[in-house]
């Protein structure tokens, strides 16, 4: 931008706040404006008053009640080309350095930055934007005609640069309305150059270009909090190191498509991990926010435009990686963004990128393939992590034997040991019992709200009471209470020496398969990692088989216990399949059991429907039946308060051995009660039993259920 071409055709901050220079500025640009649309309705008299003073020409120019708005204009401009005809050469403010600068990080053209000067100056200068609001400026064309006069550019190459597909745009500098309608305002500002604008809000005495461009870069990507953890903290991946190799090479050797994908369940470390790699390599670490100044959530679109400057921005400086979080909002496609755009976004990033998210299923291959390093991250289980889960647990005012068996349990992670935390000055500190009672409402509704399965909850809290009305529960678990074919203590031992088999586990919902493998896992101390088969089926050719691998492969590197569930809609039968998929995935996963070197039980309530040739892959077949009458008799004892054991004890044997009850059943008759608001007594748990045992058996029956009948005359 030239003095000379702005005084060649003649046509809100205070100058306390800003150098002389871009006030001149700002000013000579009110002056061009005026002259270019002299239709003046928009302006009052009392307008043209604040107007002359502000240009600093009040003690020239006396703005009458007579005096005529085109007289006043006349006046202005003679006395202007008087005063700074003789003044030319470019434009030196630190506004314009930061933008000259901003354009060479950004590839701007000439016309590209005279543009966003303008549009920045507009944001700066309040009275440029009553001006901006109070003319008429007319169609597209005579929009361009202005900006060419004010930057000296031609109009071909200004209508270029305001066009959608522009970079201006691109980068949410300038933001083009979607209707070009007449007297539309010129140069609105986009979303990204509003957020930058508080980086010169205020001029800073000293204040270089290179200070305010980090100023922005903070506007556009704030800089993450410090790492609390170290690398070696993360042992449950093994890849920590291939990855700080990776990074530190990417940012020495100014790599171009630096791109790692980090990915697991919500609280695991993710984010903490992105902190920790930074750290080691000593590099700042810039996010990419999910929501504006206002905490409105930014589009996608938005997110990546604050992605692509915030790497223009860093790569003009020596250190600096980008994080990008929840990078499901922004890449979970339906055609919310261009692809071709966002690979290009993903293949030309100067600055290594660290891009989180909680899943991948979603993620379109196209982008996957331009990840150099996919990652996930998963619960650990050895003793440094429970250490520090008991670390971040101590404030909790729990008793001792709940605090150990809290940082046991699978789905206790890192966020929500600090999120257990951050409650514990809520609970009542003198009232551990109590307190115990809160904690386990809020684990409760927290796993069933992330659709984890609640088991170990019980084991955890097994040891509180309190005077307060508790959620009826099963007493702790025991194997004593599973009636199976072969008998579980030999098995146990078989599988802890052995450590690999393939067992299908078949019997009545709720006899206790699940909880078998779960017992085996924390008896082995391995973690538990559980599918159902819902949860493989995938409606595209090769989705189901690619999830199956998947699974396989995640059980396979956390050396977990695998268990599938209701795999009976996996393993069908291949002489009725219909459809070539169904053979294939039913295939995948034979190869897949086959291969599986730990560990796997396979769930089912209906073996008959199995492939005959798929159950010669399994080592053993377990079946699971109802309770036997010392069994149900014993739990029943257990659930009720001591005052009915002697009730129980009354119970004829004959009777109980009628009974086809589960301890789901059992489970699910507390429930009834609890939810009916009933005391917790052998009439009323007997009474549930037979309602579950008429649902669960509709039809099947062919004898009629008398627990009532059998209480009322015991034998």
């Amino acid at each position: 931008m030239h003095w000379d071409n702005l005084f060649k055709h003649p046509s809100s901050l205070t100058g306390s706040t800003l150098c002389q220079e871009e006030l001149l500025l700002a000013r000579t640009l009110t002056v061009r404006v005026l002259d270019f649309c002299p239709v003046f309705g928009g302006l009052r008299r009392q307008d043209w008053g604040q107007l002359v003073q502000w240009l600093g020409l009040a003690d020239s120019i006396e703005v009458g009640y007579d005096e005529q708005p085109e007289d006043i204009l006349r006046k202005i401009k003679l006395l202007w080309r008087r005063r700074y005809q003789a003044r030319s050469g470019v434009v030196r403010t630190l506004l314009v350095d930061t933008c000259t600068a901003f354009a060479e990080r950004l590839s701007l053209t000439a016309v590209e930055r005279d543009l966003l000067v303008l549009a920045w100056m507009k944001l700066r200068h309040e009275s440029l934007r009553d001006l901006y609001d109070s003319l008429p400026f007319g169609d597209l064309p005579q929009q361009v005609a202005l900006l060419s006069r004010l930057t000296g550019h031609p109009d071909a190459e200004v209508a270029l640069a305001l066009q959608p597909g522009s970079r201006m745009v691109s980068y949410g500098l300038l933001e083009i309305p979607q209707r070009l309608f007449q007297n539309s305002e010129p140069l609105t500002a986009g979303a990204m150059l509003s957020q930058l604008a508080p980086a010169l809000l205020e001029t800073v005495e000293g204040a270089s270009s290179d200070a305010l461009l980090a100023k922005a870069l903070v506007q556009v990507c704030p800089r993450q909090p410090q790492a609390r953890w170290r690398l070696s903290d993360f042992p449950q991946v093994p890849q920590r190191q291939l990855l700080l190799n990776y990074l530190r090479r990417a940012r020495t050797e100014s790599r171009r498509g630096a791109n790692v994908l980090i990915h697991g369940v919500p609280g695991v470390g993710k984010t903490e991990l992105a902190r920790t790699l930074a750290a080691a390599l000593s590099q700042p670490l810039y996010g990419v926010p999910a929501q504006d100044v206002h905490e409105m959530p930014l589009p996608p679109a938005d997110r990546l435009k604050g992605y692509h400057v915030a790497q223009k921005l860093i790569a003009g400086q020596p250190d600096g990686l980008v994080l990008f979080d929840e990078v499901e909002d922004v890449l979970a496609g339906g055609g919310l963004l261009p692809k071709a755009w966002t690979n290009q976004l993903l293949e030309q990033n100067p600055v290594p990128a660290l891009w989180l998210s909680n899943a991948i299923d979603w993620l379109d291959p196209a982008f996957l393939r331009r990840f150099d390093l996919i990652v996930e991250v998963v619960g650990q289980s050895d003793t440094t992590h429970r250490q520090q889960l008991a670390e971040q647990l101590e404030p909790l005012p729990v008793t001792e034997g709940v605090r150990h068996h809290l940082v046991q349990q699978p789905w206790m992670t890192p966020a929500l040991a600090c999120q257990l935390r951050d409650m514990a000055p809520l609970l009542p500190v003198r009232k551990p019992l109590r307190s115990e009672a809160q904690v386990r409402r809020l684990l409760q509704d927290r796993l069933s709200a992330l659709r984890l399965p609640p088991e170990g909850l019980d084991e955890v809290f097994s040891g509180s009471s309190s005077t307060e009305a508790a959620p009826l529960a099963m007493p702790p678990y025991r194997l004593a209470w599973l009636n199976t074919d072969p008998d579980l203590k030999q098995l146990l031992a078989g599988l802890k020496r052995r450590g690999r088999a393939r067992l299908c586990l078949h019997g009545p919902p709720g006899a206790g398969k699940t909880a078998l493998a779960e017992h085996l896992a924390q008896t082995l101390r391995r973690p538990l990692l559980l599918a159902s088969a819902s949860s493989l089926l995938n409606r595209y050719v090769g989705g189901t088989e690619e999830r199956i691998a998947s699974l396989f492969a995640k059980a396979r590197e956390q050396k977990a216990v695998l268990l599938v569930d209701e795999i009976d809609s996996l393993l069908m039968d291949r002489a009725g399949a219909s459809h070539s998929w169904e053979i294939s995935h039913t295939n995948e996963l034979l190869v897949q059991l086959e291969r599986f070197d730990g560990i796997v039980f396979a769930t089912t309530n209906r073996i008959d429907s199995l492939d005959r040739a798929v159950m010669r892959r399994f080592d053993l077949k377990v079946g699971f039946d109802y309770l036997r009458p010392a069994q149900l008799r014993d739990l029943i004892q257990q659930v009720l308060p001591t005052g009915e054991h002697g009730k129980v004890d009354d119970l004829a044997t004959s009777e109980l051995s009628q009974r086809r009850l589960t301890p789901g059943n059992v489970r699910t008759a507390l429930d009834q009660i609890d939810l009916r608001g009933l005391p917790l007594r052998l009439d009323t748990l007997l009474a549930a039993l037979e309602l579950e045992e008429r649902e669960q058996h509709r039809g099947s029956l062919s004898r009629p259920i008398g627990f009532t009948a059998e209480l009322a005359h015991p034998t």
